[in-house]
């Protein structure tokens, strides 16, 4: 619905089985990760995660209680799913060398950055959450 195809504003992007949908070749995804998809529906937007999938289920059950988001665009698809994470009860740290916006006006992307910030999001850097969620190992004497 998002497409211009379908009434939307977007040109076609991170459609299934075409090379905008493709990780960026050197992330490292852990094995055993799990995938999840939104926006596979026709008749309905879904600019958060959260929208049209079992994503919060998913991360109730793990016992998730905090993630970090990176992704595109900031001024969309990661400020929803922020604000949506947040609701959900979920601490939320944005990746900010890992998001990019795009800015239909000049200023949108900062906008949702103090949005999700003033909803009680923080705001690191990929090197900042290794730091985070790396344990510290003793150091030997």
């Amino acid at each position: 619905m998002s497409f211009k195809g379908q009434g939307g504003i977007w040109p076609p992007h991170c459609v299934k089985g075409t090379p905008g949908a493709e990780f960026y070749p050197t992330l490292k995804i852990p094995r055993g990760a799990v995938v999840v998809s939104k926006g596979s529906r026709a008749d309905s937007e879904a600019y958060s995660g959260f929208q049209g999938t079992d994503l919060k289920k998913r991360l109730k059950e793990a016992g998730v209680r905090e993630i970090f988001l990176g992704g595109l665009a900031t001024d969309y698809c990661v400020k929803e799913t922020s604000l949506d994470a947040l609701d959900a009860g979920l601490r939320v740290k944005v990746l900010e060398d890992c998001i990019r916006g795009v800015n239909l006006r000049a200023d949108d992307s900062e906008l949702a950055l103090r949005q999700v910030v003033a909803r009680g999001a923080g705001l690191v850097t990929s090197s900042d959450a290794v730091r985070l969620v790396t344990p510290a190992i003793p150091k030997r004497s």
